[in-house]
């Protein structure tokens, strides 16, 4: 059997795949130098944007993840809300 794989259709659907290296090092150095509940209160922004089932998902975890877990999340959300986080925080 062949099996074709098309790894720009993954690139496409993930957005972390998108980054920039610098800006999402940028972006994890200012994220480690925030209070966590800034970061909290980021992520809960960004999935109210999304859907309020996916803001309510995030609200009854967000309590189990550790400030690394929350930094994590900025890969996974891509270089525009990247962004917008280095927009928002950078001093």
């Amino acid at each position: 059997m062949n099996i074709k794989r098309s790894y720009e259709k993954v690139k496409n659907g993930a957005p972390e795949f998108g980054w920039d290296e610098k800006d999402l090092n940028e972006a994890i150095k200012i994220a480690e130098g925030l209070k966590r509940s800034d970061l909290i209160i980021f992520w809960l922004q960004q999935e109210a944007k999304e859907s309020e089932a996916s803001f309510d998902n995030w609200f009854k975890d967000l309590q189990l993840f550790s400030k690394q877990e929350i930094i994590d999340i900025i890969h996974e959300l891509g270089p525009k809300v990247g962004q917008e986080f280095i927009d928002k925080f950078k001093k």
